[in-house]
């Protein structure tokens, strides 16, 4: 077994340059279906995507912020756009459904523009008009990180959130 990293696995694979690309995109893999030679296997796996708040900021510290930034958010839409329908929408908590410790009793929060708005009311207001509130007196303008492989969901992230008056910056990095 050779274990090698192609830039292109898709091209290498179907060149007959390897026999397993596992690092391709879902997109990438559906669009192999039905070429001569390739077998494109799909199943659960442990990928996700999380969103990291910077403690030291302090409205991140604040609950209210917080929430609201769940409901801000439709994971079903960024699901399909991002992700081009591969996977289940994100809930609160770590585990799967599936999963055998998976609580069903916590709460998940599901997108609501209006119930993000009236919590960030109670701590956050755009007090000069610019459509980005300020919280403590300081803009709630704050910089996204992401990996050059999540620019979209970084794009969809940066439109809900500045939806609810929350500025993000995206700054991809790159993977390598």
């Amino acid at each position: 077994l050779i274990m090698s990293q192609f830039k292109d696995p898709k091209t290498a694979l179907l060149n007959g340059e390897i026999d397993v690309a596992a690092t391709t995109s879902f997109k990438q893999a559906l669009s192999m279906e039905g070429e001569e030679n390739i077998t494109v296997l799909q199943g659960p796996s442990l990928w996700l995507s999380r969103i990291y708040f910077n403690f030291d900021e302090p409205a991140f510290n604040e609950q209210a912020v917080r929430e609201a930034m769940v409901y801000a958010i439709d994971r079903e839409a960024i699901l399909k756009k991002a992700y081009n329908g591969a996977g289940i929408a994100g809930m609160d908590g770590y585990m799967d459904p599936s999963s055998p410790y998976y609580n069903d009793k916590v709460v998940s929060r599901t997108y609501d523009e209006a119930k993000a708005n009236e919590l960030l009311d109670t701590v956050a207001k755009d007090t000069d008009g610019d459509g980005i509130r300020e919280y403590k007196g300081k803009k709630m303008s704050y910089e996204l990180l992401v990996s050059e492989n999540d620019e979209a969901l970084a794009e969809l992230l940066k439109a809900y959130y500045g939806a609810a008056g929350i500025e993000l910056t995206v700054k991809a990095a790159d993977d390598n």
